[in-house]
């Protein structure tokens, strides 16, 4: 099978037309199983990629995470030095007037490259993975019954299992 890795190297790269207006970028600490905890329960905590109205935010992302929406790729095809996932950040932008979710990619690629200072190519790669066949004497499933029939006796929103 072959997928694409991206490499990473350092340098400047030339600018894109998808750039975001304004962006903030901090490094970030991972909150202690306590403080994650309390942040769950209280729902504080924001985690990952969001996108409301003309603000884009990543929060607690590593510059593979931030690598992985910007190239739409999968983590395992990111390839490069350990501290690519050591250090996380959090990041604030604004999207111009007219932009939308699905340019936050190319904005995100133009960002790191200009203050991160990151390239990247893509290069094929072959990996092995793992094949599901059917063996030589045929499948031995067999089709699922339906599930039965509600009678009516059992209250609304309870199942029988």
């Amino acid at each position: 099978m072959r997928t694409l890795v991206l490499i990473l190297t350092a340098g400047l790269a030339a600018a894109q037309s998808a750039q975001f207006d304004v962006a903030t970028i901090h490094t970030a600490t991972m909150p202690s199983a306590l403080e994650l905890a309390g942040a769950l329960r209280a729902g504080t905590l924001k985690l990952g990629q969001q996108v409301q109205g003309n603000q884009a935010s990543f929060n607690l992302m590593s510059l593979r995470d931030l690598l992985v929406v910007a190239y739409g790729v999968k983590p395992t095809q990111v390839s490069g030095p350990a501290w690519l996932t050591q250090q996380r950040y959090n990041i604030t932008a604004l999207m111009p007037e007219g932009a939308d979710a699905k340019q936050v990619p190319e904005m995100l690629q133009a960002l790191l490259k200009e203050r991160f200072k990151l390239a990247a190519h893509k290069q094929p790669v072959e990996q092995q993975v793992y094949s599901l066949t059917v063996a030589r004497g045929g499948h031995k499933m067999k089709e699922a019954s339906p599930p039965p029939e509600p009678t009516g006796d059992e209250p609304a929103g309870k199942g029988g299992t």
